[in-house]
């Protein structure tokens, strides 16, 4: 039996208990309200616009709009997050799982779908260690995508276990991590950009493969057996995660408080906690911000407020926004508005550097030390979690709370209906549905 057999066996096999159910609720919610805040963007626009060109680039099928739907998502940078793998699950699984459910006529167990898309999704990317290849160029969602989505169709179809294999074969055939530079790069002041496309391109490209698998298209079924992903991509494959498609995994994915990076979160949070011992913002003479040596580069630099995604992957940025502007830290639109003279004096004084020390906490925490220095002396705050993370009691009340805050004027689903058919089905018409 080859590994993508042995884990088509274990696809199949998984059987979420109600704790795991409860937990995807809030999952669930969560992506929701990041579906309605992305739709409001003007990345959001131009993806639908797409689909309305009058040579449609991307049709107007199903599988078209769920693309469109996880690309609206994943724009956000609100969207949940799971660390070790540094994967963005959600806003796969979620689109998928649901746009499936309002096209398909009799779709099987719908949460135990999207439990299945979260455990490949997650165990595919700690198996290719994309906590580190990120920083390679390759970006661990992107590359994952299809196989989460081959995984979520297959249980949706209820293929078999030779299909469902076939179905991830294919789609591993179809990951590519490359989609260019990011921060600090930006597109110009009015453009949109092409990352939320390629992510969605490839969601597609995964359901795809598992119609393909329904109707007797097979793959090579040994291309994690061996050293393809290596030869092919330059990716070495840990096999031991995706041993462990069958544990859990729901309980070890973050949600996003606001909208940031997830390597600069934790250096906000640390700074937030300094100003509450009372630290005035315009007494600091300095911030020196640590961080493990991996994501220096991705957040060290000083984008100002106006530079699109580079200003979520700056720590300096988002500590100035903490200190004079908090609102903006929930701008998913990433307004070309300048910063404020006190905004952009401030990331002036912002120095990030690396410290090896915190890679003992790395990649299951993205931790960083913050130190503020005023005239009246220093002060220091390691955090190396910051709200959101596993076991910091994020729960229902701040689900909804984000909800409200990013969702405008729609009403919040009931969480506890969030595993009922009919109402999943109507929420994959909502987010998924003929515009």
């Amino acid at each position: 039996m080859t590994a993508l057999e042995r884990i088509a066996a274990d696809i199949l096999a998984i059987n979420p208990d109600q704790a795991e159910r409860a937990a995807l609720r809030l999952h669930i919610l969560d992506t929701i309200g990041a579906w309605h805040a992305g739709a409001r963007t003007p990345d959001g626009a131009a993806l639908r616009d797409l689909a309305k060109a009058p040579v449609q680039a991307m049709g107007d099928g199903a599988l078209d709009r769920i693309a469109v739907a996880c690309a609206t998502v994943r724009l956000t940078e609100i969207d949940d997050i799971h660390l070790p793998s540094c994967t963005t699950p959600g806003s796969v699984v979620v689109p998928v799982a649901l746009g499936l459910a309002a096209a398909l006529p009799d779709p099987r167990d719908i949460p135990a779908a999207m439990v299945t898309g979260y455990r490949a999704m997650i165990r595919l990317g700690e198996a290719i260690d994309g906590a580190n290849i990120l920083y390679r160029g390759i970006w661990p969602t992107y590359f994952t995508a299809p196989f989460a989505a081959a995984a979520i169709t297959a249980r949706l179809l209820g293929l078999d276990a030779a299909k469902t294999a076939n179905a991830l074969a294919m789609a591993l055939t179809m990951s590519t991590g490359g989609a260019g530079r990011t921060a600090p790069v930006q597109p110009l002041r009015g453009q949109t950009t092409s990352r939320w496309l390629l992510l969605g391109n490839a969601v597609r490209a995964g359901c795809l493969a598992a119609l393909a698998a329904e109707r007797g298209m097979t793959a090579d079924l040994t291309l994690l057996d061996g050293d393809w992903l290596k030869a092919t991509h330059g990716i070495t494959v840990y096999p031991q995660p995706l041993d462990r498609i069958a544990d859990p995994a729901l309980s070890e994915i973050s949600f996003k408080p606001w909208c940031t990076a997830k390597q600069a979160l934790a250096a906000t949070y640390a700074f937030q906690r300094i100003l509450a011992r009372g630290v005035r913002p315009d007494a600091i003479t300095d911030v020196t911000v640590e961080v493990p040596p991996p994501y220096l580069a991705m957040v060290g630099h000083r984008a100002p407020p106006e530079a699109g995604l580079g200003a979520l992957t700056s720590a300096a940025c988002r500590i100035a926004l903490a200190a004079y502007d908090p609102k903006r830290l929930d701008d998913v639109t990433r307004s070309t508005a300048p910063g404020s003279t006190a905004v952009n004096g401030l990331i002036a004084k912002v120095t990030v550097r690396a410290d090896s020390a915190l890679m003992e906490h790395y990649p299951v925490h993205y931790p960083a030390r913050v130190t503020v220095t005023t005239p009246g002396g220093r002060e220091t705050d390691l955090a190396t979690y910051a709200p959101g993370d596993p076991g910091t009691n994020y729960g229902e009340a701040d689900v909804i709370a984000k909800f409200q805050r990013f969702a405008g004027s729609q009403a919040v689903p009931d969480p506890a209906a969030l595993d009922d058919p009919v109402q999943l089905k109507t929420l994959g018409r909502q987010i998924c549905g003929r515009s």
